[in-house]
């Protein structure tokens, strides 16, 4: 889109006034978003969390009957629930973009409710890959990864 388009659609929303009941709608559509975004971190945070509980169970159990595969295990573990995570940071992302779009239609509530505090850059953030390389992603599950690793080696070598 070039920056023409850009400046007209902006003159058509600063010119759009909305009636009441558009305004109405408008709003309750923000709720929606919002509980979306909320329920998408929370789903995040229970991802951690089981995670940290199934690889220390993996890690503990393997260590106490000499079983050094289940590190083996709780590197994919690892592994795989890092990926969920991403995938649910990326629908995050996209609901957090669509319910600055909604806000910018309010010319009222842009001010108050915008949760972006930084713009847009022009590259798709939205994608798995850059959510999974992500620093909240990655400083987690990098230090998981690399210490189930770290005692699957241990295991395998030194024992």
């Amino acid at each position: 889109m070039s920056d023409n388009e850009n400046t007209t659609n902006d003159e058509t929303r600063k010119s759009t006034t909305y009636t009441d009941t558009e305004k109405e709608f408008l709003f309750k559509a923000v709720d929606i978003l919002q509980a979306n975004i909320k329920r998408m971190s929370d789903k995040c945070s229970l991802v951690k969390g089981w995670t940290i509980t199934l690889v220390a169970a993996l890690c503990g159990i393997s260590l106490s009957i000499s079983q050094f595969a289940l590190f083996a295990i709780a590197v994919v573990v690892t592994v795989m629930l890092s990926i969920l995570d991403a995938y649910y940071l990326k629908i995050e992302r996209g609901f957090r973009k669509n319910y600055n779009e909604t806000i910018n239609l309010i010319p009222e509530a842009k001010k108050f409710l915008n949760i972006n505090p930084t713009k847009n850059s022009k590259t798709d953030k939205d994608k798995l890959r850059q959510a999974f390389f992500s620093t909240s992603i990655m400083s987690f599950y990098g230090i998981i990864f690399i210490i189930s690793s770290l005692l699957l080696v241990w295991g395998i070598f030194l024992m």
